[in-house]
């Protein structure tokens, strides 16, 4: 199943225009109308890791008491 699509008309302020264009130009983007959607999933996963936080202290105080215990192993990435 695809996702439904959506269209919008803006108004961007020249400062607003500008930055979008800078976004492009950096993300290697042709077209401005394909930077938006990336710019919004930029913030949108920003948004969502920062409201992870608590989770995140939650899991790492969760691990460091593990290894505190001595459950845990040291990690050889030439093993995995």
């Amino acid at each position: 199943m695809t996702a439904p699509i959506h269209e919008l008309t803006i108004t961007l302020t020249d400062e607003e225009f500008k930055l979008l264009q800078t976004f492009a130009a950096e993300h290697g983007f042709a077209e401005l109308e394909a930077a938006l959607p990336a710019v919004l999933h930029d913030r949108l996963w920003d948004e969502q890791f920062a409201a992870s936080q608590d989770l995140l202290s939650e899991l790492a105080a969760e691990a460091h008491q593990e290894y505190l215990a001595g459950n845990t192993e040291e990690l050889d990435p030439d093993t995995l």
